[in-house]
């Protein structure tokens, strides 16, 4: 038996066990993977463990795949989390390890398969063996595979609107060349930021369907412009004070997709940590803590919420999947602060 994660007494203790299985434990409610890792002698894999407390439920996760999941209870022990050991430092992990790394939240297994696939877990570039211009991780995570996506954008029409500031209004403006989003899309018109911070925190824009917002002001982080997701995620418009609000109203959409489309929504402030809600009229509501200001490390540092409770996970965009209809309305619901 070796560990890979532990506590200082009992309690969690993850790793390989049981000849060669991934095993996840809280000192009982112990649990096997399904495969047996000698069937891959010689070669590196990628392991994960999730635990989600509130629906006490784990999953092991194998080079991104479920190797098990099912019903846990909470770990039962105590202390500090150990790293590479349990029960205060015995059965040490023996061999060879690389990118360890820890989430105070639930990962959702499109996020482990993107990791498994290689982005990193850290603030670096992400792996692009295919050099097709699209992260592997983003194509693992989308279609499972690095070819299908190949080339500079995904072939599916896309349309986007991005907010700008009078802070940094040239510099962070798109057209219909630009290509960013989660999705690599071109497509793209931006708004004018116009003087001062209430400048262009009102108005109306077209883009094959009409888009019309309101809102206290605008502002901007500190992602600069170097490529199109820095600049996407540079200017936003402002829910400022106590009392303040963000609504954005999209009309004649039927226009350009009829047949069915997906709505991407980003979000951010000038600081991380701010928590607050993004909600469609008639849809969901995702609560999220901001995670915007990557001083230009876009799009690495996509994260998507899809918290539609108060658990404020750390991100920069929600997505509203297989809508239809003319019209759409999202309102930005302020939280901590601006």
């Amino acid at each position: 038996d070796k560990f890979l994660f532990g506590q200082t007494s009992q309690g969690i203790h993850n790793g390989i066990r049981n000849g060669g299985f991934l095993h996840q434990a809280h000192w009982g409610a112990d649990t096997n993977g399904a495969t047996n890792l000698n069937t891959f002698d010689g070669e590196w894999v990628h392991a994960a463990f999730v635990y989600d407390g509130a629906a006490d439920v784990g999953t092991i996760y194998l080079n991104g795949e479920v190797d098990w999941t099912g019903g846990k209870r909470a770990p039962n022990g105590s202390g500090n989390l150990i790293v590479g050991g349990r029960n205060g430092g015995e059965a040490g992990y023996r061999g060879m390890v690389d990118d360890v790394a820890l989430w105070l939240e639930p990962l959702t297994g499109r996020q482990i398969k993107a990791l498994a696939g290689g982005q990193s877990p850290i603030n670096a570039a992400p792996a692009d063996d295919d050099e097709d211009g699209i992260p592997d991780g983003y194509e693992l995570a989308l279609v499972g595979n690095t070819t299908e996506l190949g080339g500079d954008i995904v072939a599916a029409k896309s349309l986007g609107v991005s907010f700008n500031s009078d802070r940094g209004n040239a510099e962070a403006t798109m057209d219909a060349d630009t290509v960013a989003g989660v999705v690599p899309s071109k497509g793209w018109v931006s708004t004018d930021g116009g003087v001062g911070a209430a400048g262009g925190a009102n108005g109306s824009i077209t883009n094959g369907y009409t888009v019309d917002w309101s809102s206290n002001g605008t502002w901007n982080t500190n992602n600069a412009a170097s490529n199109g997701d820095n600049k996407l995620m540079n200017g936003y418009i402002d829910a400022i004070g106590g009392d303040g609000a963000a609504q954005v109203a999209i009309s004649g959409i039927n226009a350009e997709f009829a047949d069915g489309y997906d709505l991407y929504v980003y979000f951010g402030s000038d600081g991380n940590n701010r928590t607050g809600k993004v909600a469609l009229t008639d849809g969901a509501t995702y609560s999220f803590n901001t995670a915007s200001a990557q001083a230009g490390d876009f799009p690495a540092q996509y994260a998507r919420t899809t918290d539609e409770a108060d658990g404020n996970p750390a991100a920069n965009y929600a997505l509203y999947e297989g809508l239809s209809g003319d019209a759409q309305t999202v309102d930005l619901l302020r939280g901590s602060s601006n």
